[in-house]
């Protein structure tokens, strides 16, 4: 039988987590499913456990560079090796939802160029639940079929940073890469996931929503944080990277990059500067978030009246408007 559904998994010293991983997904295949593993030069043990799992469940191909090549290249040789006719992108210290193959499966027939998945966010140990703001900003309570290209990226764009949350077309994804040609390069910044996708649904705006949540995020444990080993570095390339996609694909003065340059901001941003503040001393770094992020945002109020204060305001107070926060204000204000 055809393989419709490659779930393909990019990874790099996450022997601890993958066999939850490869768990979920055999526990649900079936003859239309395979996996494919692409290994950034693992120096854990990643390839015993992979020829474990491949005498449990024989469709699993597994690769492994010789060194380390970045992030970037590795998804897309992990893409590159599947023979799906869709691919459904997966961290290697997630897990996906029971039934969620089969979701995804029946909504494949309606020829899409892909599909964002909602999710669970849970803590590192998969024990408790978190709360986040739903994707897109809003909540969509049924699964959806999108058709509008400016709505499609609106509400969109910044989730598809999300590596599992994403199925695509393969075959689109392959035309993008090579229409692209050697300029992908450009895009080797944690997100060039982000700029094919986009680029897909500006060839074919049919992308398709499924509102179960079919994916489980481990959350504390981001492999560029760890791998830049400074929070500085890790805002720096979400603000870089998702700007440098939206200028080239929209242009600075669209609706569509002024609305998502803000998305990015008033999301992203905060999130890695809140973690900044109480996880890590600022010191030397206080400088550069502040001219980074008003190099980028300065146009936008946020900048001014929140992204600004948060930065200057010392932890400690911080800490002291949190703890009244969550005394007080926390069931009536999210902030």
């Amino acid at each position: 039988m055809p393989v419709k559904l490659s779930i393909c998994i990019p990874t790099y010293n996450r022997a601890k987590f993958l066999p939850e991983l490869l768990d979920s997904i055999i526990s649900q295949a079936n003859d239309e499913i395979e996996i494919v593993i692409s290994d950034n030069a693992s120096t854990d043990n990643t390839k015993e456990i992979v020829n474990e799992y491949k005498k449990k469940f024989n469709r699993i191909t597994y690769f492994c560079w010789d060194k380390n090549m970045g992030a970037d290249r590795n998804f897309l040789k992990v893409v590159e090796l599947a023979d799906g006719e869709y691919c459904w992108l997966m961290g290697s210290d997630d897990r996906i939802e029971a039934g969620a193959i089969n979701n995804i499966l029946d909504f494949l027939n309606k020829n899409i160029t892909g599909i964002s998945l909602n999710r669970y966010l849970y803590d590192f140990n998969f024990k408790k639940i978190l709360q986040e703001k739903p994707v897109g900003g809003r909540i969509i309570s049924k699964d959806l079929v999108f058709n509008n290209l400016d709505e499609i990226i609106s509400l969109f764009f910044d989730y598809f940073g999300y590596i599992s949350g994403q199925v695509v077309n393969k075959k689109l994804w392959d035309e993008v890469i090579s229409e692209t040609g050697s300029k992908i390069e450009e895009y080797y910044n944690a997100y060039v996931h982000v700029y094919i996708i986009s680029k897909m649904i500006i060839k074919k705006p049919f992308w398709g929503y499924i509102s179960k949540q079919s994916v489980s995020c481990r959350s504390g444990n981001d492999s560029f944080l760890l791998e830049l080993k400074s929070p500085y570095k890790r805002l720096e390339l979400d603000i870089i990277g998702y700007e440098k996609i939206l200028n080239d694909l929209f242009g600075k003065k669209s609706k569509l990059y002024k609305k998502l340059n803000k998305t990015i901001a008033t999301v992203h941003v905060k999130s890695h500067l809140y973690n900044i503040k109480f996880f890590n001393p600022l010191s030397l770094v206080e400088f550069k978030i502040i001219r980074i992020c008003f190099n980028y945002y300065k146009n936008i109020p946020f900048f001014w009246f929140f992204l600004l204060p948060l930065a200057l305001t010392p932890t400690f107070i911080l800490y002291f408007i949190r703890f009244i926060y969550r005394l007080t204000l926390k069931r009536f204000i999210k902030i």
